[in-house]
């Protein structure tokens, strides 16, 4: 695995480089596209999870304080 030389060609550093970043694009602009519909649920399921959590700690502290 490990012995391979490493690539001293700038030329195939840079088509690497590039194949890598295109990929990477690709890749975000498909899982963009796959969670923009359910963007609006995921973003309500954490404004309510916040909105519970702090019910829950303030009603902690005014129970601890008495």
């Amino acid at each position: 695995m490990g012995d391979t030389p490493p690539r001293k060609n700038p030329i195939e550093w840079l088509w690497n480089a590039s194949l890598l970043i295109i990929g990477s694009v690709i890749l975000l602009t498909l899982a963009w596209q796959w969670v923009q519909p359910i963007l609006p649920i995921i973003v309500g399921v954490a404004i309510i999870g916040i909105i519970i959590w702090l019910v829950v700690s303030i009603r902690r502290v005014r129970r601890d304080h008495w």
